[in-house]
């Protein structure tokens, strides 16, 4: 679905990303965007937000006119992938944390 990898870049021209690189993998039910970008940090924003943002606005854009919704991810200079990393690494944490006190551990509140 090539409209939605152009309809990002040419989004992505008019914020001032113009050195951005959009790459689409069509994933059957999902469409997977990862863009490349020097300065990724300000489209990423703090702790994320930026680009949850960025990635609704999106998806509204290209299922506005659609019968079937285009389910989009779209990742950042690798920052989501490295972020599933970091939160592996912390339940990994927690479950010997478990394991060693053998009770339960309550968690701080989390986003999805």
């Amino acid at each position: 679905m090539e409209k939605v990898s152009e309809t990002i870049k040419e989004l992505l021209t008019r914020m001032g990303f113009t050195d951005a690189e959009v790459i689409e993998q069509d994933l059957g039910s999902r469409i997977k965007i990862d863009i490349q970008a020097d300065e990724g940090r300000e489209l990423i924003g703090e702790k994320g937000l930026t680009l949850s943002a960025f990635e609704y606005i999106v998806r509204r854009m290209i299922n506005y006119n659609v019968v079937t919704p285009v389910i989009l991810d779209i990742d950042v200079n690798g920052y989501k992938k490295m972020r599933e990393g970091v939160l592996r690494e912390f339940a990994q944490e927690i479950r010997e944390k478990v394991n060693l006190r053998g009770r339960a551990v309550e968690l701080d509140p989390m986003s999805p």
